[in-house]
């Protein structure tokens, strides 16, 4: 709660020590012009207003508790964003309702990664949380904004924060349906098993939502190493992880994700997990896996730098040493029968040896070249 001084409704002007306060229908007046101006988008308008009126007006809040900055962040305007930050404007305050979202929040929800920016070199934490403990990051990941989202982690958002329910946000990706936002968590080392507050994980959240797209994709991602630690562990096999995500975790509820997607009438995504479980309890491998035995999984194939080097050794090789030395075995061969009709003297002999190292030096770059 900001205190009544800092308060936009109040008109303070100090003179003789005294403090008097403007009356409320001018400070409505005031409020609602500061925000109409900051609407429109126009800078020169909003100088022209401060100019008149102070900088104090840039602290107002609307009958939302909303400050400018949330509204420059909505519309994206990045112009006005970096006046108000030019004009020490409040840029990081909360609003004054249940949820509480800040300026970043406005930003994230609609995509506006420039504003972001603005905000973030402005000093703004990137894992700012409001009232209900929802990130940047997860607000971007709720409303489908994969840029945003993208831009939030290569400036150091964590993707393993909660909210007051326990939600990460791959847990709000999976529940409102985006697939793209749900590949870049996942690249970046999200936990897909991670269960919230209720013991939801976000497999559960996607059988409720309907989203038969997300929970295909987590069929088949496989669990990884999201720690550096865990992965070094697992390089010393002091940690095993599973193959595949575990498609019959229990909620508080006792509910596997296939039960609550049969309670939801999801038939789709009850024929993808019946057919997905079906095919892990099966004693033949599918095509896929074959293929991934013989030659490595994606990332963790070494079978084709194998490949390579046998095939180097078992050909390119010995096809180096047959074309090369090819020419000194037709000279050895045939050296009694042509030297005495071609190398009657010391200088046909050279030439006839010049010749050969020369035919062997584009043979060799012939090699080199294929």
């Amino acid at each position: 709660m900001v205190a009544d001084t800092d308060h936009p409704a109040t008109s303070v002007n100090e003179r003789e020590g005294n403090v008097t306060v403007e009356a409320d229908d001018d400070r409505d007046s005031l409020q609602k012009t500061i925000f109409d101006v900051v609407k429109t988008g126009e800078v020169s308008d909003i100088e022209e207003l401060v100019e008149k009126t102070g900088s104090q007006i840039l602290r107002a809040r609307d009958e939302w508790g909303y400050t400018p900055a949330h509204w420059a962040a909505l519309d994206g305007n990045v112009e006005t964003m970096r006046y108000l930050v030019d004009k020490s404007a409040p840029i990081d305050l909360s609003c004054l309702g249940i949820q509480g979202p800040r300026p970043i929040h406005w930003a994230c929800r609609k995509g506006h990664s420039a504003v972001v920016q603005v905000l973030l070199q402005a000093g703004v934490a990137v894992n700012a949380a409001d009232f209900k403990g929802l990130t940047p990051l997860m607000t971007a990941c709720m409303f489908g904004r994969t840029a945003t989202a993208a831009f939030l982690l290569g400036m150091g958002a964590l993707n393993n924060l909660v909210d007051i329910n326990g939600d990460t946000a791959l847990h709000w990706a999976a529940y409102k349906g985006h697939v793209d936002v749900m590949k870049l968590l996942m690249y970046s080392g999200a936990d897909l098993q991670a269960p919230d507050y209720f013991g939801s994980t976000p497999l559960h959240l996607a059988c409720i939502s309907g989203s038969v797209t997300c929970v295909k994709l987590l069929c088949e991602k496989e669990s990884s190493p999201n720690t550096m630690l865990h992965y070094h562990l697992f390089i010393r096999n002091i940690v095993h992880f599973q193959n595949n995500l575990d498609l019959e975790p229990l909620d508080k509820n006792d509910k596997t994700p296939l039960m609550l997607a049969q309670s939801h009438r999801h038939g789709d995504i009850v024929q993808v997990l019946q057919i997905e479980k079906k095919r892990r309890s099966s004693w033949f491998p599918s095509f896929n896996e074959v293929w991934g035995l013989l030659f490595g999984k994606a990332g963790n194939s070494k079978i084709p730098l194998l490949f390579f080097m046998v095939s180097v050794l078992l050909w390119g090789y010995p096809m180096y040493i047959i074309r090369v030395r090819m020419h000194y075995c037709v000279v050895i061969l045939f050296y009694p029968f042509f030297v005495p009709v071609r190398a009657y003297n010391l200088e046909h002999f050279t030439r006839l040896t010049l010749l050969l190292h020369l035919l062997e030096y584009r043979d060799v770059g012939m090699l080199g070249s294929c």
